[in-house]
């Protein structure tokens, strides 16, 4: 069979297996990352920091305190309630773009311009004039972060005077990966003002919709960066003044780390952090319970209390790897649990380097151990492949934090195993038609379907062995030939040739090739056959034996009798494909093939009918009856040969 296709098919499934990593299609991501989701359900584990409580508004918290948003004093008496029992940072996962129109100096306002004169409202103290103003109070008296909203895209607006710059940068700055804010979408002067800080709440999914990272930060123009909500609050939790943007040492890799004092948080090239999500939810109070003091004092004690929703009617939801439908507020939960527990995900750009290398060493592995073993060996050495690399993304996983989406070595894999597979299934098919189409009309069914089945048993290229040839022909078929018309001639030979033939291939021979009255045989190739000299001896009697019953019928036809001659010999000779570039058939050469045709002639010298060599008498002597007739001397050769004339069979059971 010939290897070199198998080798292409191989090669090309590994440049494929190469532009899945370098280029990542979407869908074969999207299945690398939703296999990788399996894993991650497997091993996630519950909240380890035991610095994250959410404070949760709910369905119960609607129908307590009414559909969102709520009016400002109830935000204000939330900080208020939460600042008083010990919460380090309270974090809303909202925006407030416009002031709080249930406020009674905004109804105030309102009813004035309805009846056209100055409408006061007794008995509202001061302080509750303005919810907004409430709300602003409340902000300041603690560490506290608000959301802010951007809209992806290129910025073309630079005006924003409370912008507040916390980031310093290391390394070859290369900011084309990170994520863009066209629009900036804040709260009101007031309580951005009155808010410690604020933070981007936009979460990013992939291409399937899913959340499995959320980015740090933004870029808003050219020189303003936007934290996210969860980096923020991280940074007010450890106390430091400004976050660290390193850089890839290699121009052009993006962002490398971020660093919050003393804390690395290894992201993506754009910035995003890598989310490892929790099995369990993270403890969360109702909002109206908190409001109503019907909590346990200790719950938020020292700890980054992220305010959000989880009321389905807010549509805050969002699919991970977990669930496909968690609220927001846990994306920003498990992004501060993994900060601060120091369990952060790494994809490191390094990893694709690994997987394009492993995709080669995967792919020659595999193309050499397909191209020279069996097809289940290949089965076997595919599955135990993939099965290493599926186990090594769980081990890098696990151990390590690292996410390896192994689709190069996967895809490589199941792209040499089914090329390789189809081109020799195609290959071998191929090779069984040409073994039929050369060998049908000259062995057996039996024969055929054994070369068929078992291809390595023999070979197309020549090679050494022993056989035994065999050659008869007609006596004075010339004469013959001209004494009779054309269809008669043919007639003769057809009876003649057919069932001398079927008795060869009988015996497992394989007829070589005929020239006009002539056949040759060989016993021994390109099948094995153990005891080919016993069996060509065999198909010489029988032979004998059905001219004998033919000559009845052939007498009818040309009126006269017909006689046969057979040399037989047992030697070492070449066996393959002989002939022309364009033309060629198996055969036999060689001296011990050459003795054989001589032996032939040498029955009208000796007036027999059958002549075998020595060779042929030693190995078939036990089961035949033969006359030695002595030294006969070979035309062509300079040294003369024993013959024996075959007389028959020495045991007839034997003879099946």
């Amino acid at each position: 069979m010939n290897r070199r296709l198998d080798l292409w098919a191989g090669f090309f499934a590994v440049l494929l297996a190469l532009g899945v990593v370098l280029f990542e299609p979407p869908f074969v991501t999207s299945i690398a990352q939703q296999s990788l989701d399996v894993l991650l359900r497997q091993s996630a584990q519950p909240p380890r920091s035991d610095a994250v409580v959410l404070v949760d508004i709910d369905e119960s918290s609607l129908a307590a305190l009414g559909q969102w948003p709520w009016p400002r004093h109830l935000l204000a008496m939330l900080t208020d309630q939460l600042r008083q029992f010990g919460a380090a940072v309270v974090v809303f996962d909202a925006v407030f773009p416009e002031p709080d129109r249930t406020s009674p100096a905004v109804a105030r306002e309102e009813w004035s311009r309805l009846a056209e004169r100055d409408v006061r409202v007794h008995g509202i103290p001061g302080d509750m004039e303005d919810f907004d103003r409430s709300f602003a109070t409340a902000l300041r008296r603690g560490k506290t972060v608000l959301g802010c909203y951007v809209e992806p895209g290129d910025f073309h607006d630079d005006h924003d005077p409370l912008y507040r710059g916390r980031f310093f940068e290391r390394g070859e700055v290369e900011r084309r990966f990170l994520p863009k804010a066209q629009g900036l979408v804040v709260s009101i002067s007031v309580l951005r003002e009155a808010a410690e800080s604020e933070g981007v709440f936009n979460t990013v999914p992939d291409r399937d919709n899913v959340v499995r990272r959320t980015p740090l930060f933004f870029q808003r123009g050219k020189d303003q960066l936007y934290p996210a909500l969860s980096i923020e609050a991280v940074r007010l939790r450890m106390g430091a003044d400004l976050i660290g943007i390193h850089y890839d040492k290699e121009v052009g890799q993006g962002v490398q780390r971020i660093q919050v004092r003393d804390l690395a948080i290894p992201t993506d090239a754009g910035g995003n952090l890598v989310l490892n999500f929790r099995s369990d939810p993270f403890p969360s109070v109702s909002a109206a319970s908190v409001i109503a003091g019907s909590f346990d004092a200790t719950a938020f004690s020292n700890r980054i209390v992220l305010i959000g929703a989880s009321a389905a009617g807010l549509r805050d939801l969002r699919a991970t790897p977990m669930h496909a439908e968690t609220p927001g507020i846990e994306v920003h939960a498990t992004a501060v649990d993994n900060m601060l527990a120091g369990d952060m995900l790494s994809e490191p750009r390094w990893m694709q380097h690994v997987n394009a290398l492993a995709t080669i060493l995967v792919g020659a592995l595999l193309i050499l151990l397909i191209g020279r073993v069996r097809a289940w060996v290949g089965f076997a050495a595919a599955l135990s492949c993939m099965g290493f690399t599926l186990a090594f993304t769980a081990w890098a996983l696990l151990a390590r934090r690292f996410v390896f989406l192994p689709t190069g070595p996967v895809f490589a894999i199941a792209g040499i195993y089914t090329l390789m597979t189809v081109v020799r299934y195609w290959q071998e098919e191929r090779g069984r038609r040409r073994i039929r189409e050369m060998f049908e009309t000259m062995v057996s069914n039996e024969v055929l379907e054994f070369m068929e089945s078992h291809p390595e048993q023999f070979s197309l290229v020549g090679r050494k062995v022993e056989a035994t040839v065999f050659f008869s022909d007609i006596s004075n078929f010339t004469a013959l030939a001209e004494s009779l018309d054309p269809d008669v001639l043919t007639s003769i030979m057809n009876r003649y040739l057919t069932p001398m033939s079927d008795i060869i291939m009988r015996r497992r021979g394989y007829v070589d090739k005929f020239y006009g009255d002539a056949i040759m045989a060989v016993w021994g190739v390109p099948q094995p056959v153990e005891d080919h000299a016993v069996q060509a001896c065999y198909a010489a009697l029988e032979q004998k034996e059905r001219l004998a019953a033919l000559q009845k019928e052939l007498k009818e036809v040309c009126g006269c009798e017909i006689a046969m001659r057979i040399g037989i010999n047992t030697g070492l000779m070449t066996a393959g494909n002989m002939g022309s570039e364009r033309r060629f058939q198996y055969t036999v050469m060689g001296d011990a093939v050459n003795v054989a045709a001589r032996l032939q002639e040498a029955n009208k010298e000796f007036g027999t009918g059958i002549l075998i060599g020595e060779s042929t008498y030693q190995l078939a002597r036990g089961r035949i009856e033969a006359r030695c007739i002595g030294p006969v001397t070979i035309r062509g050769k300079q040294q003369s040969v024993v013959a024996y004339e075959l007389l028959g069979r020495k045991d007839v059971s034997a003879a099946g």
